[in-house]
């Protein structure tokens, strides 16, 4: 699952031989790892046939606000960690591209972003390996995993990504989500215009 991650990580594009973010293992930590180890629950896997090989994850939270803060507890330590006895001096360019996630955001943007978490408080992310795109196994894990919310009566579900993730943006379309807010940022160290785009749906019965 974590290779899955890093080879969709720059923006549905392989991080490999790009210089922009080498520390495999503190990309994890900063997306993926605190879903696998303390909400197992809300992570579902799609794997071949024998059962041993992951093709696709899809991994997400019932409410945001509490994921952001358990993060906090559990994983920013562990973070700061790999950032000072090990990322900056071994990956210079990770060290770097951290200090762009944590100062591309506009106040503004957070501010935004509590009403996103109140109307839609549950959100997911979902990546597929490259070699299994566009054959629908990530249509059958959204469904799946939208059951999955409403089973626990979400109101609604978010989720983030940046226009350049030009395979994600029909397919959350295709799913049911619509944009509710455009940011444009300096996420990564690329020439391209960035804009991060935040999709919501709802999960309510009367509505879309």
């Amino acid at each position: 699952l974590r290779e899955i991650n890093y080879v969709t990580g720059l923006m549905g594009e392989t991080l490999i031989a790009t210089d922009l973010f080498d520390d495999k293992k503190l990309f994890n930590m900063l997306f993926i790892d605190y879903y696998l180890k303390f909400e197992p629950q809300n992570c579902f896997v799609a794997t071949s046939d024998d059962s041993l090989h992951p093709l696709g994850y899809i991994i997400g939270t019932l409410d945001t606000q509490k994921q952001e803060k358990a993060f906090t507890r559990k994983m920013i330590w562990r973070v700061l960690l790999r950032l000072i006895f090990v990322t900056w001096w071994r990956y210079p360019e990770s060290f770097k591209q951290m200090i762009r996630f944590v100062t591309a955001f506009p106040k503004e943007h957070n501010q935004k972003m509590e009403y996103i978490n109140r109307d839609y408080p549950a959100h997911l992310h979902i990546n597929m390996s490259p070699s299994m795109q566009s054959k629908g196994g990530g249509s059958m894990m959204m469904q799946h995993f939208l059951n999955h919310l409403k089973v626990q009566n979400c109101p609604g579900v978010h989720l983030g990504t940046m226009n350049q993730n030009k395979k994600a943006v029909p397919f959350y379309q295709k799913h049911g989500f619509q944009v509710s807010l455009e940011v444009p940022v300096e996420l990564w160290n690329v020439p391209e215009k960035q804009v991060e785009l935040i999709f919501t749906k709802s999960l309510l019965e009367n509505e879309g």
